[in-house]
This record gives structure tokens, sequence and C-alpha cells, in this order.
């Protein structure tokens, strides 16, 4: 089955890309991909192909054109490739200050390899942790708000939390110091110390005074009965009133594509109600939390979800039963890892009730 312009990208157009951008680097270089995706198609041009396609004409030819988001060593670079003649049309450095997303598995490795470093074990030692209890960390992507800092900072939260229960709820425990990494190099940068009285105070890292934290696992407050929960039937004898025909799905006079991107998890195309266009595209455009404490360096804790870090990109894996009931249509995403390979999600799912 031919592809759709906004059908999107595919496991063989993520290895092309990856693969004709490694081309380009035979002197031992070796790209960092962060993100390989589908380029959205000239609006003028789709314009033209639904029209015809509505009609039941022939549609024109529209190229499919993917980019390439990597680093080499700390400089980041933007690349565009024509896959349908599979060659690349671009590649251009990022202007100073532009820093790519973090996927999920540099996360972990930076999350790994900061808690063994001479500096950040030698700060916990001071805790004097009994040995019940862990220190755990969450890593934040702004390290910085200089604006002549162009290196990817990543700021490190601390946390206690019971060793023996991976569940423990570490949030309640919040620790006073905050290493500082580069996010590419895993140089280390800083140590920041936090406020967290009244006011802007910090204080060098003491013994920790034990208390009890707040836990909201079974295992680990106490609550001996979970609530009852009656069962759920969810039967669809006829079938659901959704029709899908690749990523084109139909519904009560709604005709629309459904399609996967690694950013915003996916989007609406060409939406119509019983022939009339209503929507030619629509997506989140980003989300954001800002964690409201003024003071340094909490005043950088606002991660932009899509931006920073890919509502597909990071997504979870839908399953039957458990996140979906009924008859179900899934659609799949697929993600670059760091060497340019495809990672397959199942991030959105069609059904006809509101378990999702």
């Amino acid at each position: 089955m031919a592809l759709h312009p906004f059908d999107p990208i595919t496991d063989a157009e993520l290895r092309l890309t990856s693969k004709l951008v490694k081309d380009q680097y035979k002197n031992g270089e070796k790209p960092h991909f962060v993100t390989i995706e589908r380029l959205d198609p000239p609006k003028k041009e789709m314009v033209k192909y639904l029209d015809a396609e509505k009609k039941g004409l022939t549609t024109p030819h529209v190229n499919r054109i993917t980019f390439a988001y990597f680093y080499l060593g700390e400089v980041f670079y933007k690349a565009l490739v024509n896959a349908t003649y599979k060659h690349v049309i671009t590649i251009e450095k990022l202007p100073k200050g532009v820093v790519g997303p973090l996927l999920p598995e540099d996360a972990v490795e930076l999350e790994e390899y900061i808690m063994t470093h001479p500096v950040v074990v030698a700060e916990i030692a001071k805790l004097r942790l009994p040995k019940e209890w862990e220190v755990r960390t969450d890593p934040w992507i702004y390290g910085t708000d200089d604006p002549e800092e162009d290196r990817l900072l990543i700021q490190f939260y601390m946390y206690v939390a019971n060793a023996s229960h991976k569940e423990s709820n570490h949030y309640s425990i919040p620790l006073k110091f905050s290493p500082v990494f580069n996010g590419i190099t895993k140089e280390y940068v800083r140590m920041d110390y936090l406020p967290a009285g009244i006011d802007e105070t910090v204080e060098p890292t003491k013994v920790w005074d034990q208390f009890k934290p707040v836990e909201y696992h079974p295992d680990l407050n106490g609550e001996a009965e979970l609530r009852e929960v009656k069962p759920l039937i969810y039967e669809q004898p006829e079938g659901p009133s959704f029709g899908v025909d690749g990523t084109k799905v139909t519904w009560q006079g709604w005709e629309f594509r459904v399609c996967s991107t690694v950013r915003e998890g996916f989007a609406i195309y060409d939406a119509s109600f019983k022939g009339r266009s209503v929507i030619y595209r629509l997506a989140l455009s980003e989300m954001t939390v800002p964690y409201g404490d003024p003071r340094a360096p909490y005043h950088r804790k606002q991660a932009f979800d899509l931006g920073d870090c890919g509502f597909g990109t990071n997504g979870n894996s839908l399953a039957l039963g458990c996140d979906c009931l009924g008859v179900i249509k899934y659609f799949d995403t697929i993600r670059t890892n760091g060497e340019g390979e495809p990672v397959l999600k199942r991030i959105c799912c069609s059904n006809h009730c509101n378990c999702c």
C-alpha cells in the first residue's frame, strides 16, 4: 500500500535517514541522534493533493522528506533528507545555545553515571544514611539560565527513598544538594545547594535527620485492604462505530487521519465533517508546568514536555485490557535511539468508550 504524504515515518525511512547522515562522516565522527522524524509536506502542495484525492483524481507527487537532529561531539546539527529519492538535502550546524531533547536511554545513562561519580558519592556519604535508605535522582534539562552558556547542562535533583522498594516515594524526601553535569560529555560542572526553608538560605550537606516519608504504595503505607472494584464488562457485539483504513479514521460523519509524531504524540490531519473540511492539522503545540518556586535553581524547574522530551518519544506503550477496553485499533510510533536505530512504541488507541 502506497504511503500517504501525512503517514508517519516508517522503519525503512528512519533507517535510511540515519544511514545517509552517517555516510557523511567517514573520518571517525559518530553522530548521536536525538530525533529522526518525517517533515510535514508544504501546505500549498497538500491542499492540491487533498483536493484531487477527494475528487477521485490522480494525486500530484509529494516527496517524503525527513529530518534528523544529532550531535557530533558537543555540536548540534540538523539534516534534511529526501526519503523518496534517497539523498541528503542539507546538513546545517545549529546556532549557539540550541540544544536537543533528551532520549529516555540517555537520561537513564546519565542518572547511573552521576550516582557513581566521586563528587556525588562524597556528597551522599555526608548524609550517613542507614542501610535501609538510598539516594535517587531526577535529571532536569535546565542546568543554567546564562544566555552565554551553550552547553547542554543537566541539573540533577536528589532524593532519599526506601532502598527495599522501587516504588518508594522519593519525592517526599528531597535533599539540599544538586549536582550539575554536561549532558553530552558527562563532565562535572558544579554543585548547587538548595534552599529548603522560608527564604533563600542554603546550607552545606549534613547528616540526614531521619523521618518517615509519605508513601503511596500499599506495601509501604500500611493499607492492608485495597478498595474493591466492581467488574466492568464492555461488549460490542456488532463491532465499533468507527472504521480505520491505514491512518484514516471514519466515525459518525467525521473523516480524519491520525498520524503519530515523536514530539506531539500524534497529530490529526485533514479532518472533515460530512464532506466539509474543518481542520488541516491539529496537535498540541507545547505543554509546560511551572513549579512556581522563584528561588534558584528551582526557578528553572519547568520542563517543556513536548520540546524537551517528546510525547511520542516518552509515551507509554499501551496494552489491551490494561489501558484500553473493547474493540481497539492501535497506532504505533517509531522513534530513534542514539545510534539511529528505530524503537517501536504503541502510543495511541482508538476505541468507542472513555477509557483512553
